[in-house]
C-alpha cells in the first residue's frame, strides 16, 4: 500500500496476502496468525511446542503441535531437533513483514481476521478453529 490508500490497492494487497501468505489455507485461525507474528518478532528464536505454549499463553500443547506442523508444511516454519523457527525464505519474510505492518492498522487487521475466519470456517472439521 506504499503511498496508495485507494480501495483498489487494498483489494490487491489482500489478494496478495491470501494468495501468498495464507497459502495452502495454512493460516486459517487467529492463533496461527498470532504464532507467526510472534516468530516474525522473534526471528532468531527457536522453540519447542511446550515453550511456545508458555510464551503465547496457550494451554493446549496438542493444538500447538498441530499448528506448528501445519505452518511447517506450508513453509513458514522450519524444525530442527523438535525446535521450530521462522523460515528464512524471502517470500515468507516479505509476507510476514506485510502482515506485521498491517496488523498495527485496526481496519487492515479486521480485514485479515475476516479472511482468516472465512478460511477457518471452510476447514473447521480439522479441529483447529477458534
Amino acid at each position: 500500500m506504499a503511498g496508495n490508500d485507494s480501495p483498489q490497492a487494498t483489494t490487491e494487497d489482500l489478494r496478495w496476502v491470501q494468495g501468498s501468505c495464507i497459502r495452502c489455507n495454512a493460516v486459517d485461525t487467529w492463533c496461527k496468525l498470532y504464532t507467526l507474528l510472534w516468530f516474525y518478532e522473534h526471528r532468531e528464536q527457536r522453540a519447542t511446542g511446550p515453550e511456545l505454549c508458555q510464551y503465547l499463553f496457550q494451554a493446549d500443547e496438542g493444538l500447538m503441535r498441530a499448528m506448528l506442523t501445519d505452518l511447517k508444511q506450508a513453509g513458514f516454519l522450519v524444525e530442527t531437533d523438535q525446535r521450530f523457527g521462522l523460515s528464512d525464505a524471502s517470500d515468507v519474510i516479505a509476507c510476514l513483514e506485510y502482515l506485521h505492518q498491517n496488523f498495527a492498522d485496526p481496519q487492515a487487521r479486521q480485514r485479515l481476521i475476516e479472511r482468516i475466519r472465512a478460511l477457518g470456517s471452510d476447514n473447521a472439521e480439522r479441529g483447529h478453529g477458534y
